[in-house]
């Protein structure tokens, strides 16, 4: 078959434009933040309270939702194990610090296992060769004189745009995620004023009833003797 000039033209002219528009959906993914899904990657924490670092304590991760590619475009469904708060995850969502706190005590009513790690001597803990995704971090053992940190979303990889143009970050570090604050000192409890008692002078066994029927009993001897002592003096003068 014998393909004319203007044919042939046509059919380059359908190539370049289709190869243009090749690229230009693949710009148009890259500056949208599409991830490759085949790449592991981390998430490190580095616990802070102002520039102290603070040891001691642990978190514990939850991977809550799968990357979801649509037109160049991704979104998060859920887990089996978190499917029953939602199916899909939203960037909107993610953003939510009440979609934190929700996911979080459905975790732990429903006893769910996630992955617990110490925080290390230099208040580090790191989470290493995971697929992309979106995770949740929890605190269910806080250091000595601090609270427990809320919960935060982390998505892995991380997109971050510069000039209009996403960057994947596939080691993540969410340390501006976390804000520690001090437990509250109560202030100790003064102890009630009690004023002290009269002393009492301890009891030598006599008891204070027997006082006035002995008084009585003495007067009434004291008269009777009387009594006869002057019956005598009768007698004798008589």
């Amino acid at each position: 078959m014998i393909i004319s000039k203007r044919s042939l033209t046509l059919i380059l002219t359908a190539v370049a434009l289709c190869a243009a528009s090749a690229a230009s959906y693949a710009d148009g993914a890259l500056s949208r933040g599409v991830p490759d899904i085949s790449k592991d990657g981390s998430i490190s924490v580095t616990m802070r309270c102002g520039d102290e670092d603070v040891s001691g304590g642990a978190l514990t991760l939850y991977r809550v939702g799968s990357i979801i590619e649509t037109d160049g475009s991704y979104s998060f469904e859920a887990t089996k194990d978190f499917a029953q708060c939602a199916e899909t995850f939203t960037e909107s969502d993610i953003n939510s610090s009440g979609l934190a706190e929700e996911l979080s005590e459905f975790a732990s009513e429903k006893t769910l296992n996630g992955m617990v790690k110490a925080i290390d001597e230099i208040g580090n803990v790191s989470f290493d060769a995971l697929e992309p995704g979106l995770y949740l971090l929890t605190q269910n053992t806080a250091a000595e004189g601090y609270k427990k940190a809320s919960p935060f979303l982390v998505t892995v990889p991380m997109r971050v745009d510069k000039e209009g143009v996403g960057e994947y970050i596939y080691d993540v570090d969410a340390s501006p995620k976390i804000s520690l604050e001090r437990e509250d000192i109560q202030n100790p409890i003064d102890p009630p004023d009690i004023k002290p008692k009269d002393p009492q002078l301890p009891q030598t066994g006599q008891l204070n009833w027997p006082v006035p029927v002995l008084t009585a009993s003495g007067l009434i001897l004291i008269i009777c003797g009387l009594a006869l002592s002057m019956g005598k003096k009768k007698r004798y003068e008589a």
